[in-house]
């Protein structure tokens, strides 16, 4: 996901000057679980979205994140009330 980002400066990663970085998230739902039942990918998500950062696997940083989007999409179960969703 750091792919298309550039270190501006210690812990700040961002869109190259100028731009900004769409992710497209393909199927939400689908996501693996692990033995606890969470998914490591929608922690990632849950993460930025709450702190604006992720922390580096290697090094337990974080890593602060600007100028990037999220758009995703989701199946709906159809024996689960769109309600509940």
């Amino acid at each position: 996901m750091e792919g298309p980002l550039e270190k501006r400066r210690k812990g700040l990663w961002a869109a190259p000057f100028g731009k900004r970085v769409a992710y497209y998230i393909d199927d939400i739902t689908m996501s693996m679980k692990d033995r606890y039942g969470q998914s490591g990918f929608l922690e990632l998500l849950r993460q930025f979205f709450d702190f604006s950062q992720w922390y580096d696997a290697k090094s337990a940083e974080p890593k602060t994140v600007e100028d990037i989007s999220f758009v995703a999409c989701a199946t709906c179960n159809p024996s689960i009330p769109r309600h509940l969703i």
